[in-house]
């Protein structure tokens, strides 16, 4: 008897963020800051993600070369300051807030199939 065991990823959306200013609002930079919140609270600030699993955390099929270049274009502006309003954070209101959503991404040449992401 085989038994078949399929994974699914599934996050949720964080309204605070989406519904935040993120400059030149690409459709990427939304996802991205989902997906990247969503490895934040399971892993902490600072993680590894592999570029195929973030893509499938955006919903996008793995051209790598495309994909890449699309996921990099996103990160870009995710490390310009964002703002965020009317939110909660450590049991306190926050009405206005303005910040990068990424501190640092890097990709390294010896490892060119995963991002490292430092918030």
């Amino acid at each position: 008897m085989k038994i078949i065991v399929i994974l699914i990823l599934k996050y949720y959306k964080n309204n605070a963020l989406t519904d935040g200013n993120i400059p030149d609002r690409k459709v990427i930079a939304n996802k991205l800051v989902n997906a990247l919140y969503f490895k934040y609270e399971k892993e902490g600030a600072n993680f590894k993600i592999a570029i195929n699993e973030l893509a499938n955390l955006l919903g996008m099929t793995s051209n790598l070369g495309k994909t890449k270049d699309m996921i990099t274009d996103g990160l870009k502006i995710l490390q310009q300051p964002i703002e965020l309003r009317n939110f909660e954070y450590k049991g306190r209101g926050i009405k206005w807030f303005s910040s990068p959503f990424l501190q640092e991404a890097k990709i390294y040449t010896d490892d060119k199939n995963y991002i490292e992401i430092k918030n």
